[in-house]
């Protein structure tokens, strides 16, 4: 997408996003697309913070029923306890 496009260019592709989108998620009302945008903002945030990631996959996926978002990155997981 674009904005994936740009977003790469302008941090100069660190960390790399790779999204893929189901087209049905299209059809979203606004407040549920909002929201969602919400969590992959903290969620983008926490792996580059934190994690140190260098790359992270966003996926959203909608069937009859619901809609599923993941977020994946290749950072540094939590620590044992």
């Amino acid at each position: 997408t674009t904005l994936v496009g740009d977003w790469n260019r302008r941090c100069a592709g660190r960390p790399r996003l790779e999204v893929r989108c189901d087209p049905a998620c299209e059809m979203l009302p606004r407040a549920l697309a909002a929201e969602i945008l919400r969590v992959v903002q903290e969620a983008t945030t926490n792996a580059i913070r934190h994690a140190g990631a260098t790359v992270i996959a966003i996926e959203l996926r909608r069937d009859a029923a619901s809609c599923t978002l993941e977020v994946c990155d290749d950072g540094r997981g939590a620590p044992d306890e």
